[in-house]
Parts: C-alpha cells; sequence; structure tokens
C-alpha cells in the first residue's frame, strides 16, 4: 500500500508539471547563468538582506559590528551588467 501511494503522489506531480508546462507561453528564450561574487560584508556582520532591483541591480544591505556593541547600517549596490 505505501508503495501504491509513492506512485500516485509521483504520478500527480509529473500529471500537474505537464499542464503547467502546457499552460506557460513561451514568448521569449533566455539563457540562464550563475557567478560567484565576494560578499562586501565584513566578517562577523549580522542579519544581511538581499534584494533585486527594478533595473536588475542587486542591492546588499547588513548591519556591521561597532565599538562597544552597537551596530552600523551598511549596503552596497551592485549595477545589472550591460
Amino acid at each position: 500500500m505505501h508503495m501504491r501511494r509513492g506512485r500516485s503522489a509521483l504520478s500527480l506531480i509529473a500529471a500537474t508539471a505537464v499542464l503547467l508546462s502546457a499552460r506557460t507561453p513561451r514568448t521569449r528564450d533566455f539563457k540562464l547563468s550563475a557567478q560567484t561574487i565576494d560578499s562586501p560584508a565584513p566578517a562577523g556582520a549580522r542579519v544581511p538582506e538581499l534584494r533585486r532591483l527594478g533595473d536588475g541591480s542587486a542591492l546588499m544591505s547588513w548591519l556591521e559590528p561597532r565599538a562597544g556593541g552597537a551596530y552600523a547600517f551598511r549596503m552596497a549596490i551592485r549595477h545589472a551588467e550591460a
């Protein structure tokens, strides 16, 4: 019975993927690539956040430790390549 449930779930997932791909409009082709970059935040930084801006740039913010237990808010922008 356990095997039957597994097959049913797999069949449902496969059918859903087929239906979704059939309904997805394919208006343009694109190439996806990724690259590793160094973080601008120093060691010990807290609460990192990464956001994509409307122009394709990336905004990163974090809290940087300061003397006496305080923190400074910092941010950096990596502009999208043309």
